[in-house]
């Protein structure tokens, strides 16, 4: 059964390598519906993270992933309502190389919610604890910050990971009354209007509109590009379908004498199913490929944030080429 499953691998190789222009024009609808699928991933993961810095925190042997790496003000804790459970939380007389980590973090890092006094590192960079917040009901809130998991180290500590400066991406401002709040927005808008020069680059949220996304534009270009993808997987799909009806009908022979040696319905339709599935993945291998490569160049070119990596993304750009080309080849 083995001979016959590798016999069956060489006989679709071979056919797709004697057809290459063909093989590889039927490829393409998959390898830009894997590309765009890839794109829209590795940026939406990426956005998803532009208000932490891109550093690890580890402790040993340990290191929790996705840990968000906040650099703030001492306000944070006041307009967040942040309540500290041990220790105190950062101020203008606490040194730059402290940091307030939630309860969830200190037992992710050490072992346990009594951590005051211990160790960590961001990019090779010490941090002594020395205040541990108190577990919040609802760790997510409008900062999208989970601050149970959260390391708070100081604005300064931040502007040291990015050579000096500051690329501040969220202020919040608390109104001392509801009374206050209009007319705090106006003055709000106003002195950004005059810092940014008249550019509109910037928005001022309140209330609900705060639990709206940002980034419109984004998902807007993220919507078409999913449409896009999809649309090129049927494409390729049909592609893939059409070029194993025409490949069955140029080797009917071969099919024939196949059968005539003893071959069964389920060995041909095998066969003539792998060959699909090597077009499919290959053209997801590209895709994939292709995907990141445009992904970094919007990143470095029209973006403040890089893509991410994860192993997510790379099976589930697999796993949708293989379902491409098994069903459109059956």
């Amino acid at each position: 059964m083995r001979l016959l499953l590798l016999n069956h691998f060489e006989n679709a190789l071979e056919s797709l390598r004697s057809n290459r222009m063909r093989t590889s024009l039927t490829m393409l609808g998959v390898t830009i519906g894997i590309a765009s699928i890839t794109l829209i991933l590795a940026l939406s993961g990426g956005a998803t993270k532009v208000m932490l810095l891109g550093g690890s925190v580890r402790s040993g042997d340990n290191s929790p992933a996705n840990t968000p790496i906040v650099a703030t003000t001492p306000d944070l804790a006041d307009i967040t309502n942040l309540s500290i459970r041990d220790g105190q939380f950062i101020d203008s007389v606490t040194n730059k190389d402290t940091a307030v980590i939630g309860t969830q973090l200190s037992i992710d890092l050490f072992g346990t919610d009594q951590s005051i006094g211990q160790t960590f590192k961001v990019r090779g960079q010490t941090f002594t604890v020395i205040g541990i917040l108190k577990r919040l009901d609802n760790p997510i809130n409008y900062n999208n910050i989970d601050f149970d998991r959260a390391a708070i180290i100081s604005l300064e500590s931040g502007k040291a990971f990015n050579q000096g400066i500051a690329q501040i991406q969220q202020i919040d401002v608390k109104a001392k009354s509801s009374d206050q709040l209009a007319g705090s927005i106006s003055q709000i808008s106003r002195a950004l209007d005059s810092n940014h020069q008249g550019e509109k680059d910037f928005a001022v949220l309140s209330g609900d509109e705060l639990s709206r996304p940002a980034n419109e534009l984004f998902y807007a270009i993220a919507t078409t590009m999913a449409v896009v993808a999809s649309i090129s997987l049927i494409v390729g799909g049909i592609g893939i379908m059409n070029i194993m009806l025409v490949s069955v009908a140029e080797r009917t022979r071969e099919i024939g004498i196949r059968k005539a040696l003893g071959a069964s319905n389920g060995h041909i339709t095998t066969q003539f199913l792998i060959e699909s599935l090597a077009m499919s993945i290959g053209g997801g291998i590209g895709g994939y490929a292709l995907g990141y490569l445009f992904a970094f160049i919007l990143s470095r070119s029209l973006l403040t944030f890089d893509p991410i990596f994860n192993w997510q993304i790379a099976a589930l750009a697999f796993g949708v080429s293989a379902i491409v080309g098994t069903l459109f080849g059956l």
